[in-house]
């Protein structure tokens, strides 16, 4: 019975072209889900500032103003559109790097799944 030492270096040219391949794809799996986690952090930060601009209730229950003092409505307008915009590009890039991640990384019938809209 040999080593572990020894199994290593008899080992032959499959068995170590294999244990690289699979180095390999396990760093590459691992980049592409730290990608698909940057990307879901960046649509739930979006959807985080969405829902604090889209907070216009009076501060105190006695305000009789809804948008409170110096709303500006064209500015408000101006940042609830760059949000949606950015949220749209940031979900479409979570759709590619998990497109990307089922295609390459997983078993055929267990993909993982995205946000949608």
């Amino acid at each position: 019975m040999a080593n572990k030492f020894i199994a290593s270096i008899a080992a032959g040219g499959d068995a170590v072209r294999l244990q690289r391949a699979t180095l390999v794809a396990n760093t590459a799996k691992l980049a592409q889900e730290a990608l698909i986690n940057e990307c879901r952090t960046k649509v739930q930060e979006l959807d985080n500032a969405l829902n604090n601009l889209l907070d216009l209730a009076p501060e105190t229950t006695d305000s009789l103003r809804p948008a409170g003092n110096g709303f500006k409505p064209h500015q408000w307008v101006q940042q609830v559109q760059e949000l949606k915009v950015a949220r749209k590009k940031a979900v479409e890039h979570l759709d590619i790097a998990v497109g990307t991640y089922n295609d390459w990384f997983v078993e055929l019938g267990e993909q993982i799944q995205t946000v949608r809209a």
